[in-house]
């Protein structure tokens, strides 16, 4: 008798189990980013960083350090993780333009870029030219707590 209620809690919890992983896993995949930039303006906190909460925030911020050299010197702050491409699957990486894309442009970044802890997973350049990176050229920025993978 108890074995066959020990079967049933321990049948339970697996099918909890794998809502949760099947959960998790379409999660990221909508989170993957487009390719593309947010055409919309992320919110700013009351010290002033661009909350980025998603990967096309993300591509936001660096189009507008890299618009302008009167924009160098913003600031972001990550609010969760960021995937710029889909690490389940092969062939979905997306070209990144560095924050201070000073190869093409010139430009450089001197803000402060604030991960809070947060992962960057799949960070993709293609581009052969020097200052490659998340960031391309850093001149008096900060880049602290965020990691790549």
């Amino acid at each position: 008798m108890k074995i066959k209620r020990l079967h049933k809690f321990l049948v339970c919890v697996m099918a909890v189990i794998m809502a949760f992983t099947a959960t998790s896993v379409t999660a990221i995949a909508a989170d993957v980013w487009s390719g593309e930039a947010s055409t919309v303006i992320p919110s700013q906190s009351n010290d002033g960083f661009y909350l980025i909460q998603s990967a096309e925030d993300l591509a936001w911020f660096a189009n507008q350090v890299n618009a302008d050299a009167g924009n160098s010197t913003l600031k972001a702050r990550l609010m969760k993780d960021i995937y710029l491409s889909d690490p389940e699957t092969s062939g979905s990486f997306k070209n990144w333009t560095p924050i201070g894309n000073y190869s093409a442009d010139g430009r450089v970044f001197s803000g402060i870029f604030d991960g809070k802890g947060f992962t960057i997973y799949g960070l993709s350049i293609s581009s052969t030219s020097d200052y490659q990176g998340l960031f391309g050229y850093l001149e008096n920025g900060q880049v602290k707590n965020v990691n790549i993978v």
